[in-house]
């Protein structure tokens, strides 16, 4: 609303967000379904297996690389991947070719061999990673305070964020009734069936203000801004 809009999501947004939230439970892989799909569709980075992959599965995959950027595991155990999953913040890139399958319990018994090829300001966060063998690696959400998947955080993420209106405060107000702020949203994007926006749609029509004793053509600002009523109840 504070952008000129309606709060009403487009229907293209709800579905992206749709499949952003079928993406994070195949990333966290603890249901059914999502280890179904991941074993089905997916690769072991969770890239497209062309052969086997639908279009309800291409929409999803699309979202990979934004659910990266606001996803981190949390180590527990260290299953999750050192190389191919981001656990400390970032993804790490390591020499080509490297061990995809490589784990972060493997990798930590033998970090002194890989801190070489590692960035220099990670070095102190990996070893200060204490493993918990009693705790499964959880994925988080960073964009919420709780770490869970939330639709709102993660529209808010992927939309483009429009300039924001001066009017609409004063439009979308607790003092103004819903059907009165619909009208004047519809005002303010030229929205109602005045007889100049009849016209420009094609249909022929003899415009004459109604608000004028002497006619004259109705439009918009005429109507609301120009005519014999209008001057008056400015006045």
């Amino acid at each position: 609303m504070e952008e000129g809009g309606l709060g009403i999501r487009p229907i293209k947004q709800v579905m992206r967000c749709l499949h952003g939230k079928l993406l994070w439970q195949v990333m966290k892989g603890d249901s059914l379904w999502a280890r179904f799909a991941k074993a089905k569709y997916c690769d072991k980075r969770i890239n497209i297996n062309r052969r086997t992959a639908s279009p309800l599965w291409n929409a999803i995959h699309s979202h990979v690389d934004t659910m990266e950027e606001c996803t981190q595991w949390i180590v527990g155990r260290g299953a999750v991947k050192f190389w191919s999953e981001n656990w400390l913040g970032e993804q790490l890139t390591g020499p080509l070719p490297c061990d995809a399958r490589l784990t972060v319990v493997e990798a930590l018994t033998h970090i002194e061999d890989y801190l070489p090829i590692i960035p220099i300001h990670w070095h102190d966060k990996i070893r200060q990673i204490i493993l918990d063998l009693n705790s499964p690696d959880r994925l988080i959400f960073t964009l919420t305070q709780n770490g869970e998947f939330s639709s709102k955080a993660y529209c808010n993420h992927i939309r483009v964020i429009g300039r924001q209106h001066q009017w609409a405060d004063r439009i979308w107000s607790k003092f103004i009734t819903p059907k009165t702020s619909g009208f004047m949203w519809k005002l303010m994007h030229h929205a109602l069936p005045v007889d100049q926006r009849i016209i420009s749609r094609g249909i022929p029509i003899v415009s004459r203000c109604v608000c004028c004793q002497t006619p004259k053509q109705e439009d918009i600002n005429h109507l609301f801004f120009n005519s014999e009523v209008a001057s008056q109840v400015w006045q």
